[in-house]
């Protein structure tokens, strides 16, 4: 990542900063040695834990210096993003075109294959692009002075529908 005909001091002999291949000055937390390996792994993987174990670090490290390194943080959610962009391609190709699946004999010979596709697969991709047709969506206007605590994690669409309208009552009631 660093320019080889640096000076030391971060500047090229030439006075202007040494810049990143996204376009931005080369930062402190970018000429880390493991800095270069996490971003590639953090594009390759879209997982901060795996970018980090493969980079060599503990998985704190990163999170502490994309906090002071703005530079850095950039080129963390660059890498994420192109990350996130190949999940989708990948995503998109399993649900339109399936997996092949190969049936082999004792010998270890196929005898016969099948394409399969996945429709949750595709639902997902459809809840993300038209989420006013596919996504369950739950609309709500409410006002209210006090601190309101909501948590849906496990619970079906009818059950939040339900917590919600219980919420709702008690603090209508209050």
């Amino acid at each position: 990542m660093s320019n080889s005909n640096s000076n030391g001091n971060g500047k090229p002999p030439d006075g202007k900063p040494e810049m990143t291949p996204i376009g931005g000055p080369i930062s402190a937390t970018l000429k880390k040695k493991w800095a270069k390996p996490f971003l590639e792994a953090l594009e390759e993987t879209a997982n901060v834990s795996e970018a980090a174990r493969i980079a060599g670090v503990d998985h704190c490290t990163p999170y502490r210096d994309r906090k002071r390194d703005k530079a850095f943080k950039k080129a963390w959610e660059q890498a994420l993003e192109r990350g996130i962009a190949t999940l989708e391609i990948e995503a998109r190709r399993r649900a339109l075109h399936g997996v092949e699946r190969s049936f082999h004999d004792k010998d270890g010979n196929v005898t016969s294959t099948e394409t399969k596709y996945s429709d949750s697969l595709t639902m997902f991709l459809l809840k993300a692009h038209r989420p006013k047709i596919y996504r369950d969506n739950i609309t709500m206007e409410m006002r209210h002075s006090g601190n309101v605590e909501v948590r849906f994690a496990g619970m079906t669409v009818e059950e939040k529908k339900t917590e919600i309208a219980d919420r709702l009552r008690g603090l209508l009631s209050e």
